[in-house]
This record gives C-alpha cells, structure tokens and sequence, in this order.
C-alpha cells in the first residue's frame, strides 16, 4: 500500500483551487441577484412614479380648465354689470342724475376678488407640486427601505 504523505498533491491543489473559483463565483452570483433585484424594485418605483406624476399633470390640467371657466364666468358677470350700469345711467340720465359709484365699488370689490382668487389658484398649485413631490419621494423610500430592510443602492 502507498503511504499517503503528508505534502497536498497537485490534484489536491487544483481541486482546492476550483473550490474556491466556485465559492468567488457563487459570492459574485448573489451580489448579481441582489443588484438585479434591486434594479426591479427601482423600476417598479419609476414606474408608479410615472403613474403619479401621470395623474398630478391631469389634476393640474383640470385646476387650469376650471380656473379658465372661473376666469369666463367673471368676465361674463362684469359684462353683465357693465350692461346693468349702462341701462341705469340711461335712466339716471332721463332723470336728471348719474349714479355710477356703486357700479364702480362692486367691480372693484370684484376685481381684488379676481386678484386674490388667482393668487390663491397659483398658491394651490404651488402646494400641489410641493406636496406631490415630496409625497412621492417619501413614498419612494418607505417602500424601499421596508421592502429590503435598508436603503438599497
């Protein structure tokens, strides 16, 4: 019978040698299906992301439409009141006087109505795209990090 030496073979060596390739390549194959893992959930997060911002662009189209008929229907009503001092200042004019000022006072009163109701609208708007924004990182994160236990990157 050989007696077995105490000195590795190089059969020994190689096969030590291809162990630990494989343990490196299966250590590179779980980093690889971490990354791919969280390359998916960033797309998914991209994706509602783009569904979001999808919705807040339709809110904010419809904030602008209602907005431009709010506008219309001012203007019709001033027209309206400009009609109504027109037809009273005829009549104030067969009588012999012309009362306009409280005609005056009411489309100014209407006019910084007008004005503060657009600032208000572009203040809304404003807070719309502060809060959904800010929303939709939060929402980023708190999916990601419960999902993975941590921050991935």
């Amino acid at each position: 019978m050989p007696k077995k030496s105490s000195k590795s073979s190089p059969s020994n060596n190689r096969l030590k040698y291809l162990e630990d390739k494989i343990e490196q390549i299966e250590k590179k194959t779980k980093i690889l299906d971490q990354f791919e893992s969280a390359i998916t959930k960033l797309a998914e997060q991209t994706d509602k992301m783009v569904t979001v911002s999808i919705n807040l662009q339709a809110k904010m189209t419809e904030l602008m439409i209602k907005t431009t008929d709010l506008t219309e229907n001012v203007v019709e009503m001033v027209d309206i009141l400009k009609e109504a001092g027109d037809l009273e200042m005829d009549s104030d004019k067969e009588g012999g006087k012309i009362s306009i000022e409280p005609i005056v006072t009411e489309l100014k009163k209407m006019q910084e109505q007008n004005a503060l109701t657009m600032k208000e609208m572009k203040g809304l708007l404003d807070y719309m795209k502060k809060m959904y924004t800010k929303q939709l990182i939060g929402e980023a994160v708190r999916s990601n990090t419960a999902e993975s236990g941590g921050y991935v990157i």
